[in-house]
Formats: structure tokens, C-alpha cells, sequence
């Protein structure tokens, strides 16, 4: 009971608060970077990158021949979720809002898709946080 002050790291394997956390300052992620697959929907010859970790970063998608709607990437997370976590993707410019991203969670995965129609050879970029 009652207060600790700490100044230096403090490395906790597991932590289980029972109340409120208040945090006064960034919060910074860290971990392994997840593996990304483009998928058909992303067209031929399209490519991807991931540069974060299971819980956030930023994802570059860029379109090949004749992408269409739907799943555009899998991102396989380094350590499944125990429950199905929620996925907050979002579109970094304009160009890539109007594609109507949505992001479908699985416990060892993600898929981003679009619901509209890509552009050939374009480039779409999205943030996205995950938690449990």
C-alpha cells in the first residue's frame, strides 16, 4: 500500500492492474515486427511493407496490374492475441481514405482490404493499433 517512486526502468514481465492507469507521457510500443503478405486483391506484382510491431505502426501498400476491392494485405502477428484483439487502421492521406479501408482480426493475424476499387501502381499508406 501507498506510493512508490522509481527513477530508472522498471521491467515487469506480466502486470495485472485492477483499477485505472494513468500514463504522463507517450506511450511507446515495442516488440518483433509481424510479418505482411500481399494479397490478390492488391493486384499483380504488388508489394508491401510493415515497420512497427504487433501493437502499432505503419503499413505502405503499393498496387500492381489491376487491383481490386478486398483483401490488399495479411499481417501475421510475432505472438497471437488470446482473444480476438481490435484492429484500429487508419488511412494516412486522403488518396488512401477514399478506398474505404477495413481491417478484419484474427487471433494470430489481420487483413486490411478496401470495400473500393484501387488504382493500378498507386501507393496507400495506414497507421494501425491493435489491442486485446
Amino acid at each position: 500500500t501507498g506510493n512508490l517512486t522509481l527513477a530508472g526502468t522498471l521491467t515487469v514481465k506480466d502486470l495485472t492492474l485492477t483499477n485505472n492507469l494513468t500514463i504522463g507521457g507517450h506511450i511507446i510500443t515495442a516488440g518483433n515486427t509481424p510479418t505482411i503478405t500481399p494479397q490478390a486483391a492488391a493486384g499483380q506484382g504488388a508489394t508491401a511493407t510493415i515497420e512497427g510491431n504487433d501493437t502499432s505502426g505503419v503499413i505502405v501498400i503499393s498496387t500492381g496490374d489491376s487491383p481490386i476491392s478486398g483483401d490488399l494485405v495479411k499481417i501475421n502477428f510475432s505472438n497471437a492475441f488470446g482473444k480476438l484483439p481490435k484492429i484500429v487502421a487508419t488511412p494516412q492521406d486522403g488518396t488512401t481514405a477514399m478506398i474505404q479501408p477495413y481491417a478484419t482480426p484474427e487471433l494470430a493475424s489481420f487483413t486490411l482490404g478496401a470495400a473500393a476499387k484501387l488504382d493500378q501502381n498507386k501507393t496507400y499508406v495506414f497507421s494501425y493499433f491493435v489491442i486485446e
